[in-house]
């Protein structure tokens, strides 16, 4: 484990070289640009096709909650996965693997055989597919450009800018083709953009070291172990888990408040996400070169504080061009808690266990949205709109203060001195 106790103490490293000129970078930056863009067409093709063909939301409701789940529940187990395959076979794969699985649904559809149950069954299998997928995607960038703190997040925040750009482009692009060429068509479409990002990842260059973990692993749970006496990783993901309850409240708020506050107006619930997606697209933008002034783990710090600021005064009545200020605000802050996270939970732990520390992240992450999504309803209808929301920044303004310690210059020094064992129990 290196050293990082001057590079958070001390003045600020030397930029390194953009990580964008990275080969290995640019391929992986371009593969998940094109995928996601289709699958953020297929979050709203697929819903939109169970919702008009069986008239049922809460079937609609469980599209998005079965694919979810298996992230969730397999993210641990899922560290085995990259183990045997490897970084590289791992991602390639799981493109191949969405690929096949997202062309069945049209394909059944053709051949008239395509059930609800069937729906379901190959979401979930997406779903689990994705679990290994995601973790292997970060630790591509540590096997690529080492274990520099500032690098490895500059490349995190170009996924994040991946992540967002397509969330406000890909709806958008497909409530337009699904007018013009059928829900089931842009399926097709994303199938094939799975099938284009195995092509960019297929044979990228081998690292120096394979950071998946296969040399020696110690045990299906040596990750969690590991993480959680950590001083540092354990908090970060202890508050991954209370964003994970939170946020989910704050975005079914938006068309809640859409609903009881301007008259069912699904505009304004459009404009709200919209503005939370276009502030945490801008602040992609933010990151790399505040990491360059800022060590990482502060930045992370000091990026919770400015996301749980504003969502106070989300339970305010107001116009919807302060509350989609509010939203552009706080979603502002989301690269810059984000990057520097991802940053950590990849360059930190021994190469060994670098895939099952991510893994217990995501799961931890992840574990939390199911609950909350079903929890909110009976909230906001038994509490009302006001006192959940202020209840949510409460919550919020708690996973920051838990990261806010990162900026006590004493816990500084302990926390990226290194962790706190040299291997798990």
């Amino acid at each position: 484990m290196h050293d990082t106790q001057t590079a958070a103490t001390g003045p600020p490293a030397p930029a390194a070289p953009s990580p964008i000129r990275n080969p290995v970078v640019r391929r992986v930056i371009i593969s998940d640009l094109i995928s996601r863009l289709g699958s953020r067409m297929s979050y709203l093709a697929l819903p939109w096709f169970v919702l008009i063909t069986s008239h049922s939301i809460t079937r609609m409701g469980l599209v998005f909650g079965v694919e979810l789940l298996p992230v969730a529940v397999l993210g641990i187990p899922s560290a085995s996965v990259i183990e045997r395959l490897g970084i590289r076979r791992t991602v390639v794969i799981g493109d191949a693997a969405q690929a096949i699985l997202i062309a069945l649904v049209p394909g059944l559809y053709l051949l008239k055989v395509l059930s609800f149950w069937a729906i379901l069954v190959i979401v979930a299998a997406v779903g689990s597919v994705a679990a290994p997928y995601t973790a292997a995607q970060r630790l591509l960038l540590p096997e690529a450009l080492g274990d520099d703190e500032v690098a490895v997040t500059t490349g995190n925040a170009l996924i994040e800018a991946s992540t967002w750009g397509t969330q406000l482009a890909g709806p958008a692009i497909a409530g337009l083709l699904i007018a013009v060429i059928g829900a089931m068509n842009v399926l097709w479409i994303d199938a094939g953009t799975f099938v284009i990002s195995a092509v960019v990842l297929y044979g990228l260059p081998r690292p120096a070291a394979d950071l998946s973990g296969a040399a020696a692993s110690p045990g299906l749970l040596a990750g969690a172990r590991y993480a959680l006496r950590d001083s540092a990783l354990a908090r970060l993901i202890v508050a991954a888990t209370g964003y994970g309850i939170f946020i989910p409240f704050v975005l079914i708020a938006l068309p809640v408040t859409a609903d009881i506050r301007f008259g069912a107006n699904p505009k304004v619930a459009g404009w709200l996400l919209a503005a939370w997606g276009g502030g945490a697209l801008a602040g992609t933008f933010v990151v790399m070169p505040a990491v360059q002034r800022i060590p990482p783990l502060r930045l992370g710090a000091l990026a919770g504080i400015g996301m749980a600021v504003p969502l106070w005064f989300l339970p305010i009545r107001q116009p919807v061009l302060s509350i989609a200020a509010i939203m552009l605000i706080s979603g502002l802050f989301i690269p810059m808690l984000n990057a520097p996270a991802f940053a950590l939970l990849t360059t930190r732990p021994p190469a060994e266990l670098r895939a099952q520390v991510m893994t217990f992240f995501v799961t931890a992450n992840l574990l939390a949205g199911p609950v909350a999504y079903v929890a909110a309803g009976p909230l906001f209808a038994h509490f009302g709109l006001a006192p959940v929301l202020i209840g949510v920044a409460i919550g919020v303004t708690l996973c920051a203060g838990l990261l806010f310690t990162f900026l006590r210059p004493a816990a500084a020094g302990q926390d990226d001195a290194g962790p706190v064992i040299k291997e798990p129990a």
